[in-house]
């Protein structure tokens, strides 16, 4: 497969649209991605340092990504990261071999962009009619008061 890479700054909505796949850093982004209807993937790397911590000391294992966490109908920590529709790759998972296989799938795979596309759509919608936008942020508060606590959510 031959590919045709644009890496671009600046204007997102117009990339995001225009795009047949995306690489997307964890944030907002990600939920803009998925509203725009952008087949992505969902990238994290930091230093040395701050994984030691993030993974010792927080020591989360659910989603990052605003398109997976609005997506969710169950509390974030009892979902598996390989599991999510938006794929997440977080600090030693986000390896340029494992980026690369999703990214084909996601310009290949007619089942795989099937999946991802009917995600897109039934988030704009939930979005669209505010029937998600409590339970989103419920679910994220959640998430952050169990960090905090170290307990688990049920």
């Amino acid at each position: 497969m031959q590919l045709y890479v644009i890496v671009a700054q600046g204007n997102a909505q117009f990339c995001l649209v225009a795009a047949d796949v995306g690489l997307i850093k964890s944030g907002t982004s990600t939920l803009e991605a998925a509203l725009l209807g952008c087949r992505h993937a969902i990238y994290y790397r930091a230093s040395a340092i701050a994984s030691w911590f993030f993974q010792v000391w927080i020591g989360y294992k659910g989603p990052i990504g605003l398109s997976n966490l609005a997506s969710l109908t169950v509390a974030p920590a009892a979902v598996d990261r390989k599991k999510l529709v938006f794929r997440e790759f977080v600090l030693s998972d986000a390896q340029t071999s494992l980026l690369a296989a999703e990214l084909v799938a996601l310009l290949s795979d007619p089942s795989r962009q099937r999946e991802v596309d009917e995600a897109c759509v039934r988030l704009k919608e939930e979005m669209l009619n505010g029937a998600k936008m409590k339970g989103a942020s419920a679910r994220v508060a959640e998430e952050v008061i169990c960090i905090l606590t170290r307990e688990e959510l049920n």
